[in-house]
Parts: C-alpha cells; sequence; structure tokens
C-alpha cells in the first residue's frame, strides 16, 4: 500500500471508505467470520419486510472494512482492504464454493473538496479478479453545494 497516498493526502481529499462483503439470503454470517478467521465490523440484514421476500435480492451482507479517511486514490482505499482479505483468498474460495454467496468489494467517495483519483492498479483489478469479487463504486459529489 502507498502509505504516503494515507499520510500525506491533501487536506481537501475526498472521504473514502472501502468494505470486502460476502451477500446472500439467509446465510449464516458467523460461518464466514469462523471460515475466515476475521471478524466483521459490520453483519447487515434487510431491515425491509417488503425487500426481504424477494428472493432476487441478498438479505445479509457479512462486511470487513473501514471508516471513512482521506485518500487521493481509490485503488489505495481498496488496496488497504485486500491486504487483509488477500491472504484468506484460498479461505474466500472455499467459503464461496461451499455456499450460495457472493463477494466484492463496495467503495464509498464524499467529496467536498478534491476529486479522487478513479483508477485501480494493475494488481489491485487481478486481486479483486482472483478473488471473483465484484466491484461497487458509491460517489457522493458535495463540492458544488459546498460552494
Amino acid at each position: 500500500m502507498n502509505t504516503d497516498a494515507v499520510t500525506n493526502v491533501d487536506a481537501g481529499a475526498p472521504d473514502v471508505t472501502a468494505h470486502f462483503f460476502v451477500a446472500g439470503r439467509d446465510f449464516d454470517s458467523a460461518g464466514v467470520t469462523k471460515s475466515l478467521g476475521l471478524e466483521p465490523t459490520e453483519i447487515w440484514q434487510q431491515p425491509r419486510p417488503e425487500l426481504r421476500k424477494r428472493t432476487d435480492l441478498a438479505n445479509v451482507c457479512w462486511k470487513y472494512g473501514f471508516k471513512k479517511k482521506p485518500f487521493t486514490s481509490i485503488s489505495d482505499a481498496v488496496n488497504e482492504v485486500l491486504e487483509v482479505v488477500w491472504p484468506l483468498r484460498d479461505h474466500v474460495a472455499r467459503y464461496v464454493s461451499k455456499n450460495r454467496v457472493q463477494v466484492g468489494i463496495e467503495c464509498t467517495v464524499t467529496i467536498h473538496a478534491d476529486r479522487p483519483v478513479y483508477e485501480l492498479s494493475s494488481t489491485v483489478i487481478s486481486r479483486l479478479a482472483d478473488l471473483r469479487c465484484e466491484f461497487l463504486l458509491d460517489i457522493f459529489d458535495y463540492l458544488d453545494q459546498d460552494n
């Protein structure tokens, strides 16, 4: 990981979060924790009854990640999570193959001043592919609203 991107960021750098997730229907989130040997930072369950009934949507999501912090590149933020998950890739693959779940990385960018670099390094892309991860990017751009 490029630590300069985290420690020497411009004061206007966007806040970024990144989470690795395991999502599916009615699976045992404690089983993910046990299989990976990693405590989640969040376990989400669909609160809306009408959406819980939809079998095409995940209703449980096990997440590991970090809270918002400034990054100048989304690649550095995603890589920070991958540095923890990558050594567990065989455990992830076994869990996914035995359960009807999907895995991915969710990255959220909140912009108040500067925008980040919207690119992923070849290493990050390769690791996402090897983990068979989806990649989700949410952008909340308040730049025009704050001025």
